[in-house]
């Protein structure tokens, strides 16, 4: 399973050890497979808000950032992407504790060493994984049925029907899209139109006016095909 990582941090020196301790934690974790952690580094809180899509699982967040400062950037993240995983790292252990009000995992006190980051990246990305492993449930006309999110490939709607196409099977319930939208907000989810909200980890091509999710061939709506295309390359990470 690939994971979004970005890393919100002004100083070039405590980027770059984040990014090698990162490596090493990778090759460590996953044999050297380099396609476990999709990595996109910020080096102000503005730039890292702006245009923002909630398709990172873990957000390692500087406190201590020029302008807009590590908590309050938090603070806005949460109104807009409740279920990332946060990490503060900070030079002062005390700003942690403010990281409650936010939902924080934890905190890295700098210097960050190897066996910290390790251990929070651990918990980190278990703690995603279970956000994206976690069953869905919706009221059907046969009964209740549950599902793995992950296991969505995209959602449809025609009229006041909604149809859950997954890779088991597809199911029906009534509802509107705007609901299922909020629901998985923050789950690597984007509408190519209308009619259709998409899992961006089940994308496998784009061509034209149309991608390609699982076997299936939908249409990428004008309007909306700047903002799926920006969200797509944020959660591949291209």
């Amino acid at each position: 399973m690939a994971f979004n990582v970005a890393i919100v941090e002004d100083s070039s020196e405590d980027l770059e050890a984040l990014r090698a301790h990162l490596a090493r934690f990778v090759a460590q974790r996953d044999g050297g497979d380099k396609s476990g952690l999709r990595i996109t580094a910020f080096d102000r809180a503005e730039s890292f808000l702006k245009s923002y899509e909630p398709v990172y699982d873990v957000i390692l967040m500087d406190i201590e950032l020029p302008g807009a400062n590590g908590m309050s950037a938090a603070r806005a993240l949460r109104i807009i992407d409740p279920r990332a995983v946060i990490v503060f790292v900070t030079n002062i252990a005390s700003f942690a504790v403010s990281g409650y009000e936010v939902d924080a995992l934890s905190y890295l006190l700098k210097p960050v060493s190897y066996p910290a980051l390790s251990l929070a990246m651990n918990k980190a990305l278990s703690a995603a994984a279970l956000r994206q492993a976690r069953p869905y449930v919706i009221q059907t006309a046969e009964g209740m049925v549950r599902f793995p999110v992950s296991s969505i490939l995209y959602v449809e709607v025609v009229r006041h029907s909604l149809f859950f196409h997954t890779t088991q099977r597809t199911h029906k319930k009534r509802g509107s899209m705007r609901e299922v939208e909020d629901e998985l907000r923050g789950m690597h989810f984007c509408r190519c139109h209308n009619a259709y909200l998409v899992n961006l980890e089940h994308v496998s091509s784009v061509s034209g006016s149309e991608v390609t999710v699982g076997t299936d061939v939908l249409p990428v709506s004008r309007q909306r095909k700047q903002e799926f295309m920006d969200a797509l390359t944020l959660c591949l990470g291209v």
